[in-house]
């Protein structure tokens, strides 16, 4: 009888034992990701919390470290977690900047994780911001934006001004500068008009209009020291010394936002849609939306928000949340909350403010160069952008001349195009 007692025993706790082994193997595994995103508005910053939280309480055995920064330090927080070799497992970024970090081999291809059903989704030319070494995809398309002209209605009213309604119909630019300076004189505003934010690529569409290119059709040299970009960096700087644009925009010293806002100002190029709400809340005057004025050319700029994943140790857990953060669901909150676009074809959003404004901003899409987007989106752009603006405030400011900031800029994109051999 003892024996037998001893045999059920140890029978029981072999059982016990085993149950729990097996529970241990099937407990899911637990891991730690590391999330960068940046962040333009309030409205933006809690739609991707708010999305990221609820994938963490889906995903109990995943445990988010999420870092926050602005649109406009995001570069530099990469650059110094690259050097501390703490370098996050996923992150938003502006589609400029995922070229220079794909071609240095620092992001993680997802060509094997991301199903073609998401893939049709998006449109090709789209997908070139994340596309790079021979087809390898490191990120995905999550909202988009697109630079137009923003004016104060009830200043234009005042001179009797209808800016135009048709693509077709775009102010030249010497013809835009005259409506605002009319504005400008039947309202008292302190200036006719203002650049964008301190962003090249604010600036990037005036190079094209005039006809100028950022490189050769080949990506083989740099071509920013043509007529053509030369006249669009005269006019500028032309606007700024003869007091019609308000200065400490482009070099970044002023809030574009707030002095648009305040009424300073008639007009605003480009803005994007993606300010609607903040207008919205902030302007105590009746706004509406032109198209981006023309010179030799039509052009604007798209940008926006991608998802992207670093190389780390958990290369499918990264991607699985990237996929997640560009599902219909985040995408749609996000977009609506930014008044911005959705790159999928299968996500459509109604904006809580303005949503009049969607059929013109989708117009405003369509004036888009090829070459634009293609150069746009070139690893060597992406390199060298900060330095070109740089250049561009330095000119603007009066620091330096017309000849020496393009002489600079033509050589900062030479060097990285034949530095990093695109």
């Amino acid at each position: 009888m003892q024996i037998r007692k001893v045999t059920v025993l140890s029978v029981l706790c072999i059982s016990l034992v085993g149950s729990l082994f097996a529970t241990t193997l099937a407990a899911p595994k637990q891991i730690t990701l590391s999330v960068l995103y940046d962040y333009v508005t309030e409205a933006g910053r809690a739609s991707v919390q708010k999305s990221l939280d609820l994938y963490q309480k889906k995903h109990p055995n995943i445990k988010l470290n999420v870092q926050v920064v602005t649109q406009a330090k995001w570069a530099e927080v990469v650059k110094t977690r690259a050097i501390a070799n703490d370098l996050p497992d996923v992150a938003m970024a502006v589609p400029q900047r995922v070229g220079e970090w794909a071609t240095v081999g620092k992001l993680e291809a997802g060509n094997k994780y991301i199903p073609k059903s998401v893939l049709n989704k998006y449109s090709k030319a789209r997908l070139l911001s994340d596309t790079y070494n021979d087809g390898q995809i490191y990120g995905l398309p999550f909202a988009d934006s697109v630079r137009a002209v923003a004016y104060n209605a009830d200043y234009f009213a005042k001179a009797g001004i209808k800016p135009p309604t048709k693509a077709k119909d775009a102010w030249t630019w010497d013809q835009m500068v005259e409506a605002a300076k009319k504005a400008q004189a039947a309202s008292g505003a302190k200036y006719a008009l203002q650049f964008g934010k301190a962003s090249m690529d604010s600036w990037l569409a005036f190079i094209y209009q005039a006809g100028g290119a950022l490189m050769s059709d080949d990506f083989s040299k740099a071509t920013l020291d043509t007529p053509e970009v030369r006249k669009a960096l005269e006019w500028t700087v032309k606007l700024h010394k003869d007091g019609i644009a308000a200065p400490g925009i482009i070099d970044g010293t002023e809030d574009p936002l707030r002095l648009f806002a305040s009424g300073a100002t008639t007009l605003w190029m480009p803005t994007d849609n993606s300010l609607i709400l903040n207008l919205s809340s902030q302007a105590k005057f009746k706004f509406g939306f032109t198209f981006m004025p023309r010179d030799a050319q039509q052009a604007t700029v798209i940008g926006g928000s991608d998802w992207i994943a670093f190389k780390g140790n958990h290369p499918k857990e990264s991607w699985d949340l990237v996929l997640y953060m560009v599902s219909a669901s985040p995408m749609k909150d996000f977009n609506e909350a930014l008044t911005a676009i959705p790159p999928r074809s299968d996500v459509h959003v109604k904006w809580s403010v303005h949503p009049e404004f969607a059929s013109f901003f989708a117009e405003q899409a369509r004036q888009i160069p090829e070459a634009l987007i293609k150069q746009q989106l070139h690893p060597a752009y992406g390199a060298t952008r900060d330095k070109l603006l740089q250049e561009l405030s330095a000119c603007v400011s009066g620091q330096k001349s017309v000849d020496d900031a393009l002489a600079a800029m033509n050589q900062y994109m030479n060097d990285s195009l034949k530095q990093n051999h695109y």
